[in-house]
C-alpha cells in the first residue's frame, strides 16, 4: 500500500511539472534559451517566489520545478550565444580539430604516447568493505610542459608531478575536503588550478594553487 501511495504522489508531481510551459520548450529544437527563460519567468511572476517557495492564502507552498530550473539556468546562461542558442554537442571535438589543423607541428607522430599500467587497488577491499578507495578520479595536463600534470583522487586530494610521474607532491593538505572529482587548468596561467571537490556528490569548490 505504501508503494502505491508513493507512486501516486510521484505521478502527480510529474504531471504537475510537465504542465509547466517551459518544460516542453526545453525539449524543443526551435526554442532558444531566452524563450525558455521568459516562459519560466512569466509563469512564476505572480507567485513572488522566495527560495523556491511562495505564500498562497496564508499557506507556504513549494514551487515545484523552480529550483531545478534555476540550476539549469545557472549552468546554461553563460554558455549560450547572443541569440540564446545552445552550443553544438560536438563543440569540443570541433575545437580540437581546429587546434590540430592550426598546429601542424603537433602531429600525431610528434606526440609522446606513454604506456600506462594499472597499479590498483583492484579487487581489494578496505577494512570498511569498500573497493577502489585509492583510485584516481581525474587527470589534467600542463599546456606547455609535457612532464607536468595533476591527478585528483577519491579521498587523497590533488597531486602534482613535474617529472612525468616519478615523484609527486600533494597540494591540498590544508583543505578540509580531500575528494577531488575534476581539475581545470588556467592555460593563461598554469599555476592557477581549479578543482571540483567531493567524490561524485556534487559539492563544488575551487582552490588557487
Amino acid at each position: 500500500m505504501k508503494k502505491i501511495y508513493i507512486f501516486i504522489i510521484f505521478m502527480l508531481f510529474v504531471f504537475t511539472s510537465s504542465a509547466q510551459p517551459w518544460n516542453g520548450l526545453i525539449d524543443s529544437d526551435t526554442a532558444s534559451f531566452f524563450d525558455i527563460q521568459k516562459a519560466f519567468n512569466d509563469y512564476w511572476a505572480p507567485y513572488n517566489i522566495v527560495n523556491g517557495k511562495y505564500i498562497e492564502n496564508g499557506v507556504e507552498k513549494k514551487a515545484y520545478g523552480w529550483k531545478q530550473f534555476k540550476r539549469w539556468e545557472w549552468f546554461w546562461e553563460p554558455r549560450v550565444d547572443e541569440n540564446g542558442q545552445m552550443p553544438r554537442p560536438d563543440i569540443n571535438k570541433i575545437a580540437l580539430d581546429n587546434y590540430r589543423n592550426s598546429q601542424p607541428e603537433q602531429s600525431q607522430s610528434n606526440l609522446i604516447l606513454p604506456t600506462w599500467n594499472p597499479r590498483g587497488p583492484a579487487g581489494v577491499s578496505s577494512t570498511s568493505g569498500y573497493e577502489g578507495v585509492g583510485r584516481v578520479n581525474c587527470i589534467a595536463f600542463h599546456p606547455n610542459q609535457v612532464n607536468t600534470f595533476w591527478i585528483g583522487s577519491a579521498g587523497g586530494g590533488l597531486w602534482k608531478t613535474t617529472d612525468f610521474g616519478n615523484s609527486w607532491s600533494c597540494l591540498t593538505d590544508s583543505l578540509p575536503v580531500l575528494g577531488i572529482s575534476d581539475i581545470a587548468i588556467d592555460y593563461n596561467n598554469p599555476n592557477t588550478v581549479y578543482i571540483a571537490t567531493g567524490d561524485n556528490n556534487g559539492n563544488l569548490g575551487k582552490a588557487y594553487l
